[in-house]
């Protein structure tokens, strides 16, 4: 379909569906995918078979791109029937860095991911054992008095009123169900 790794997929503003096949495994390869500008949508529907989608790079993030990236299972589990598995080789990440299940977390700040081909997009995009996934809740600090002006960047997700005690650096902030603005 996508004429191998030498396409570049840029969604601007529309949205790409991937269905997979029923009874049988289906994957596309890219070279890169470039969020462009008018919040473009990529839906992965694996439908009954698995469906995986490889890039070689995810482009850098300009100021104004953004992108919802959302699938049946998104990034949640190994590449079986009725998953999805979205990789890339280079992913521009940004942040504190790599290990899994922590609050360092690096993220992609345009691009929003989902596990549902209906969301609307359930935490930033990062990368995890089973591919690109979005950012989980267990993944976010919840206090935000516990920041430090040195520390590393970390993910941030309120759910009810915080405060800061001094400028502090943050990789991101999400508000969560309850949330409020920090004072």
């Amino acid at each position: 379909l996508m004429a191998g790794n030498s396409i570049t997929l840029t969604p601007q503003g529309g949205e790409l569906v991937l269905t997979g096949n029923a009874t049988s495994s289906v994957s596309e390869t890219v070279a890169t995918l470039t969020p462009g500008d008018g919040g473009g949508i990529v839906t992965l529907q694996a439908n009954g078979g698995s469906l995986s989608l490889a890039a070689t790079t995810l482009s850098a993030q300009s100021s104004t791109s953004s992108l919802l990236l959302r699938g049946d299972g998104l990034g949640s589990y190994a590449l079986s029937a009725g998953t999805v598995y979205v990789t890339a080789t280079n992913m521009n990440l940004i942040g504190g860095g790599t290990v899994q299940g922590t609050t360092f977390m690096s993220i992609r700040p345009d691009i929003l991911a989902d596990t549902s081909i209906t969301g609307i997009g359930t935490g930033f995009l990062t990368s995890g054992s089973y591919g690109l996934r979005p950012l989980l809740t267990s993944e976010l600090l919840g206090a935000m008095d516990t920041l430090t002006a040195a520390g590393t960047l970390q993910n941030v997700g309120l759910s009810s009123s915080g405060s800061m005690n001094a400028n502090v650096l943050m990789n991101s902030l999400t508000l969560l169900s309850g949330g409020t603005r920090p004072d």
